[in-house]
């Protein structure tokens, strides 16, 4: 039976918690969400809610990063590899939403993984840097 098929004969409850489930880490719009559940924008969203009790503007990145940091938590997977697997469109995104709901220490991985996100880091504060000093600056 094929994946729309299945969800002909789901509950719509279970056909939303599904959809979001298999497609998360997809940059999809809230519209496009809809339309994959058979909703309209405002049903989507009401349901949404009364499921998860939360906004899926609250929700899609907060389950980004939980599969981010699973996958680096097994250490098979690279952190551009974690981060692009779970939709982050960047690494700094990433990076940046870690430590943002993580902090410095928060969080236990490996400490190689910590390693890098701290490069990864300096990186783009080097580069960012780099491109804002006026030319001819050393």
């Amino acid at each position: 039976m094929s994946y729309f098929s299945a969800l002909m004969h789901e509950p719509q409850s279970a056909t939303l918690q599904r959809i979001m489930q298999d497609n998360f880490c997809f940059n999809l719009t809230p519209e496009q969400y809809a339309k994959l559940c058979n909703r309209s924008l405002s049903a989507f969203k009401r349901d949404f809610q009364k499921l998860y009790h939360t906004t899926p503007g609250k929700w899609l990145p907060e389950k980004k990063l939980h599969h981010a940091t699973q996958l680096l938590k097994q250490g098979r997977k690279t952190i551009s590899e974690a981060a692009f697997e779970s939709g982050f469109e960047n690494i700094s995104h990433f990076s940046r939403s870690f430590k943002e709901n993580f902090g410095d220490a928060g969080f236990r991985l490996p400490v190689n993984v910590v390693e890098t996100l701290l490069v990864v880091e300096l990186y783009f504060i080097r580069t960012s840097l780099f491109f804002q000093l006026p030319h001819g600056t050393p």
